[in-house]
């Protein structure tokens, strides 16, 4: 499985990249930067950050969506914004992944979209979803500097 990751935080970028191990992940932190890598080919599925300046919520879809008419994209988002989910369903979204699933939950739910067979989950506990909550939020407090050092 190849996925192309458009996500414009770097730490939530490689969380989510380590948290799906064999899995090839090639990010991108803009729409723009990722048209190129769309138009070409080459990937199986498109993991969507809905905030990726200077895009915000379904318009960051429709982007996508314009340059990538047939592909498979999973919206991954951090906001459970009714506004927002019901917007994503006008335009067709039918998969959303909480950034705050486990990496066998987001592994599980692109096989699924793909039509791929995925191993058994293990099971999620409340501290493990706590757990990758609080490394995301330390990653996303960091300073760009900070950053560059993990």
């Amino acid at each position: 499985m190849h996925v192309l990751l458009i996500e414009d935080n770097p730490g939530d970028a490689v969380l989510i990249e380590q948290m799906l191990p064999g899995v090839a992940v090639t990010w991108h932190d803009s729409v723009e930067d990722a048209a190129d890598d769309l138009r070409g080919g080459g990937y199986d599925i498109v993991l969507l950050d809905l905030h990726v300046p200077p895009l915000e919520g379904a318009d960051t879809y429709e982007a996508v969506r314009r340059i990538w008419p047939k592909g498979p994209i999973v919206v991954i988002t951090g906001t459970a914004d009714p506004k927002v989910m019901a917007q994503l369903a006008r335009r067709g979204v039918r998969d959303v992944i909480s950034k705050d699933a486990t990496g066998g939950e987001i592994q599980a739910r692109l096989a699924a979209v793909l039509g791929c067979p995925t191993p058994p989950l293990p099971q999620r506990t409340r501290e493990s979803g706590s757990h990758a909550a609080r490394v995301a939020a330390q990653i996303r407090a960091m300073t760009p500097k900070e950053r560059e050092h993990t």
